[in-house]
């Protein structure tokens, strides 16, 4: 999630997203976040030296991840600007630090692989994932999930629900689901929030849609790969990471990625898996889609687990565009029905 930083001085301008410092500000910021001035939060430091214009940046968030010396919370902060800079030299260092025994910082630099690495990445998280305990092990095997789902690689395959794992449609599935087109302003809101959480792929900007029911206010965004007229036929022919679904927080306006849309070919002719994940790996929405040509017909439903609430919903999907005909959800949690495996949310 983005957040506001209460800065201790101005910055001069922003270029590109990023904010750009005088080189005195620049020498305090590095100071503090290395520990060695305490004018001000070490927290703050890293977070403002994720965002500004300093040019070796990756190199002082490397320093403190590979000093052993630092605590886990600042390590862990450390691989996450990692990942926020998001550049090859910044995967490549994920990469050599995929060997540290701290559970969390390990689990912070497998959530940053799967979202920024490629194929080369893949035996190092594999080699967590067979070796780590508890949510470093998952996530690893997510991040080795979703670099497969994002270059269309075999292996790696996300579970398919069974169908008795669905939350049947009860009595109070009766509330609506309201789907519009987002106005310009909203649309670059929620693309300039997003642009600080990378997932490896390019977002359309034309093809989002703004998703509200209850409280709750969501933005569907297209990967721009699949918002053209031979979406269709590029989903059956391999796995694929079509968008993602942001939630907005009123608080601020801005936008944070909440789930995770994937698709996989079936051995049926023209059928489609769609899988529906958390951004920290949980999977929460299941179904199929039927395609007929250049279209494709989709139902998705909800998975049992602790809290959730039976959701329907059923469109198309055609040339890069969706439509959206059934949008149903429950206002009762349901009860699961065989044990959940936990998942920790790491922010």
């Amino acid at each position: 999630m983005s957040v506001t930083i209460a800065q201790p001085f101005e910055p001069i301008q922003g270029i590109s997203g990023d904010l750009t410092f005088r080189s005195d500000q620049i020498d305090l910021i590095r100071n503090v976040a290395a520990g060695r001035d305490t004018s001000f939060s070490r927290i703050q430091a890293l977070e403002l030296l994720q965002v500004s214009n300093f040019s070796d940046k990756v190199c002082d968030f490397q320093l403190l991840l590979e000093n052993g010396q630092e605590s886990s919370e600042i390590r862990h902060l450390a691989a996450r600007g990692l990942y926020k800079v998001n550049t090859p030299e910044a995967v490549n260092i994920l990469i050599e630090n995929s060997q540290v025994q701290d559970e969390r910082i390990l689990t912070t630099v497998m959530k940053g692989l799967g979202r920024i690495g490629s194929e080369n990445a893949l035996e190092a998280i594999a080699r967590v994932r067979d070796r780590a305990p508890g949510v470093a092990a998952f996530q690893a095997e997510f991040a080795a999930a979703l670099i497969s789902q994002r270059f269309g690689l075999s292996g790696n395959d996300l579970r398919v629900p069974d169908n008795s794992e669905y939350l049947q449609p009860t009595n109070d599935t009766n509330r609506s689901f309201h789907v519009t087109r987002p106005s310009e302003h909203e649309a670059q809101v929620c693309l300039q929030s997003l642009a600080d959480q990378p997932f490896g792929i390019q977002y359309s900007g034309n093809n989002l849609y703004n998703i509200k029911c209850g409280r709750n206010n969501w933005m569907l965004v297209l990967n721009q790969e699949f918002a053209n007229l031979d979406a269709v036929q590029i989903l059956q022919s391999r796995k694929a990471f079509p968008g993602v679904i942001a939630a907005k927080y009123e608080e601020t306006g801005l936008y944070s990625t909440a789930f995770l849309l994937f698709t996989s070919p079936t051995d049926q002719p023209n059928i489609l898996n769609l899988l529906v994940h958390r951004s920290t790996g949980e999977q929460v929405f299941g179904g199929t889609a039927q395609v007929e040509g250049s279209k494709a017909n989709f139902s998705i439903r909800s998975i049992s687990r602790p809290g959730g609430f039976p959701v329907n919903v059923e469109g198309s999907f055609e040339g890069g565009n969706l439509n959206f005909e059934t949008t149903l959800s429950g206002t009762q949690a349901q009860e699961r029905r065989h044990p959940a495996r936990v998942i920790q949310s790491l922010s």
